[in-house]
């Protein structure tokens, strides 16, 4: 098992930003260490001392990133999407001075590496919330609201025409949907597809016209459509959910044997 793979976003970041600073704090005290004979250490060791600021002040914003990341998947606010680009930004900033002030270019790569981190992470983050506007930030916009809107016409449509009978299938219909958009589970899709064939079944048995069967369908297909829909967006924000949490894999290999 990679345990590093394996660990929360923050926390990878974290280690990465925590072998940096030590690091070249190393670095820097090994630099101290012979500023008394060697001209020109001291220079080095205040860009050894830059570096590590920049670092530190790195992992601060990483953390902010992921702090907003939860919260827009708590609560669908598009604000915290845009405070964590605002994030991204700035610690991009930060990488360009980190490869102008790396004090030691065989730590260039770590930089890299870093970079490299920021940009899946938000690529992935940039994915996952424009699927959540897909699927809709509450039940009335996106693949949710053009789901409440085609049952809504179905149940009025049967409801005005008195067969009872489609009425409690097309509300059994609107209960796997709630229940699947809350929880997620597959036996919610088969639930659906079974309660479809049923409405199917009773409309094609109902003694109404063929006309009023023939927008039945119509509508009934609009709702179907959407969510198929639904559920291949919620696949793709699970497989978008679990990109953030490996975005930052980071392989260290082991140095070569001289």
């Amino acid at each position: 098992m990679n345990l590093f793979r394996n660990l929360k976003i923050t926390h990878q970041f974290l280690i990465l930003f925590g072998i940096l600073i030590i690091g070249f704090t190393v670095i820097g005290l090994t630099y101290k260490q012979v500023l008394d004979v060697e001209k020109g250490s001291a220079s080095l060791l205040q860009q050894v001392n830059a570096f590590g600021d920049l670092v530190y002040r790195m992992s601060g914003d990483v953390a902010a990133m992921n702090a907003e990341e939860t919260n827009f998947q708590l609560t669908n606010d598009l604000q915290y999407a845009e405070n964590f680009e605002t994030l991204a930004g700035q610690t991009q900033q930060k990488i360009d001075r980190l490869e102008q002030t790396v004090p030691e270019r065989k730590a260039l790569g770590l930089v890299t590496q870093t970079r490299e981190g920021l940009i899946a992470y938000e690529d992935a983050f940039t994915d996952l919330v424009d699927i959540r506007v897909l699927l809709g930030l509450d039940e009335k916009t996106g693949l949710h609201g053009e789901m409440r809107a085609a049952v809504h016409t179905i149940e009025d449509t049967v409801r005005g025409l008195g067969e009872q009978g489609l009425l409690v299938s097309m509300l059994q219909m609107r209960r796997h949907e709630k229940d699947f958009v809350q929880h997620g589970d597959p036996k919610y899709i088969r639930a659906m597809a079974e309660e479809q064939a049923a409405f199917a079944d009773l409309l094609n048995n109902s003694p109404l016209p063929t006309e009023a069967k023939d927008s039945i369908t119509r509508e009934i297909s609009a709702y179907e459509q959407a969510f198929t829909a639904f559920v291949e967006g919620s696949e793709q924000l699970e497989a978008r959910s679990d990109d953030l949490q490996t975005a930052l894999h980071v392989r260290f290999d082991a140095p070569a044997k001289r």
